[in-house]
């Protein structure tokens, strides 16, 4: 069962008592907190706000990094057959393209089976959330100018390594758009190729 929701933006430099000589202008990040409820690991994503906008086509970036790193690591959950997304009712989580996106993980044989589950409208909060209040209040609380010196706080919000999240760094990879059209393309593409292999 994997949990995931984003958090409000991360605007760095962070500064407490701030001149007002010091410009205002943040370079922000979107933090989505995730929890591998199999494995009892947990992270955080960071990916530039304005370079990658929120919709879909981000959503499904985000998670298929994730899983990625889920189906290729050491932990148990990589064996996993049935995959639970658990998310609120946000439209970013419910939509075609995600839909899409989930059956092209079963159809590549990631999954056999993928549940998407969503709490009832108003009352979403999940797991994630008291991660986020850490996050947001406990970490924010001190200065940080760069991503990494923000992350470096992370041990004085979180004392256990256990409970502490791990920082992941979306950097360098396009958000593709992703459609549902594309995706059956992509594996009509595979079949054909797949058969004229073996008709050589």
């Amino acid at each position: 069962m994997l949990s995931y929701d984003d958090t409000v933006a991360l605007g760095l430099p962070r500064l407490t008592n701030r001149s007002k000589s010091v410009l205002y202008d943040r370079l922000l990040f979107v933090p989505t907190g995730m929890t591998n409820h199999s494995s009892g690991e947990h992270f955080y994503m960071y990916m530039l706000k304005d370079k990658y906008p929120k919709g879909a086509d981000r959503l499904c970036t985000v998670l298929y990094h994730w899983l990625r790193k889920v189906k290729w690591g050491n932990s148990d959950s990589r064996g996993a057959t049935k995959l639970v997304l658990l998310a609120d009712n946000y439209a970013e989580n419910k939509n075609n393209v995600i839909f899409a996106f989930c059956s092209e993980l079963v159809v590549r044989g990631w999954f056999r089976e993928i549940e998407m589950m969503f709490g009832p409208v108003g009352h979403t909060h999940n797991g994630n959330d008291a991660y986020h209040y850490c996050h947001n209040q406990l970490v924010g609380n001190h200065e940080a100018v760069t991503l990494n010196e923000s992350l470096a706080h992370f041990d004085r919000a979180w004392h256990s390594d256990r409970t502490r999240p791990l920082p992941l760094i979306l950097v360098g990879e396009e958000v593709r758009r992703v459609t549902a059209k594309r995706l059956v393309f992509q594996r009509e593409r595979k079949q054909r190729c797949q058969c004229a292999r073996l008709s050589l």
